[in-house]
């Protein structure tokens, strides 16, 4: 087992701020895993990756978006320099060590899937499973006569994940 040293909390505790590093510290102290999965590649990957390093565990990530459009590009067109520069350090120091490290990656959209494989993950290590919902298991209830028909979505409104097809 890895242990880390004072040092090595410092500086995480540092990086991560205090409620992020007590998360980290709750999850250093559970039982070693038999896997780890993680949904993402910011501080929740981050996490995962570090526990399934130190516990010597399989290592899966969920992707669910493209985050150098998501996350990087949709500040940078807002003006949001600093907060770009963030993400963009992020990206080269964190993000794509966690993203390579996987043993597989689970991409619920082919957007994101093709963003793994642009930031260097092998095509054999992603497995595209969308998120649907099966209507033999949740199909709609009869309809009172005057009821007026209503979608909601809970999720980003961005063109690739194609809301126009449910209205």
């Amino acid at each position: 087992h890895h242990h880390y040293t004072a040092e090595d909390l410092r500086q995480l505790q540092f990086m991560m701020g205090r409620a992020r590093f007590e998360i980290f510290n709750d999850l250093q102290a559970m039982p070693a895993p038999s896997v780890v999965r993680s949904y993402g590649v910011f501080w929740e990957g981050y996490y995962g990756y570090k526990l399934a390093k130190k516990h010597r565990v399989n290592f899966f990530i969920s992707l669910h978006g493209n985050y150098d459009l998501d996350n990087r590009y949709y500040v940078l067109k807002r003006g949001r320099y600093l907060k770009y520069l963030r993400y963009l350090i992020w990206k080269y120091w964190r993000e794509l060590p966690v993203l390579r490290s996987a043993d597989r990656i689970m991409a619920v959209y082919q957007f994101a899937a093709d963003y793994a494989v642009a930031n260097g993950v092998a095509p054999d290590k992603i497995r595209l499973i969308y998120n649907r919902v099966s209507p033999e298991i949740f199909y709609p209830l009869p309809e009172p006569k005057d009821a007026k028909f209503t979608a909601l979505v809970v999720g980003r409104l961005i063109p690739e994940k194609n809301q126009r097809t449910l209205i």
